[in-house]
């Protein structure tokens, strides 16, 4: 979580300029950054959805199978 948060507060500008040399620029680095800026907020809010569902629930979905 620690690395989603930093890659997370670079602004995407960064992320291109240090993705230039590596990829060249193009369609992949367009991808890549639009990659980068999409999946990291929806990975860490899904670990914080996941780590904060309460015990009830998790006993109640034991219960159902």
């Amino acid at each position: 979580m620690g690395f989603a948060n930093l890659v997370q507060a670079i602004p995407s500008f960064a992320v291109v300029a240090i993705v230039v040399p590596l990829l060249s620029i193009g369609f992949t680095l367009a991808l890549f950054a639009i990659f980068l800026r999409v999946l990291l907020p929806i990975v860490k809010n899904t670990y914080v959805g996941l780590s904060e569902v309460g015990e009830v629930m998790i006993d109640a979905a034991e219960g159902i199978g």
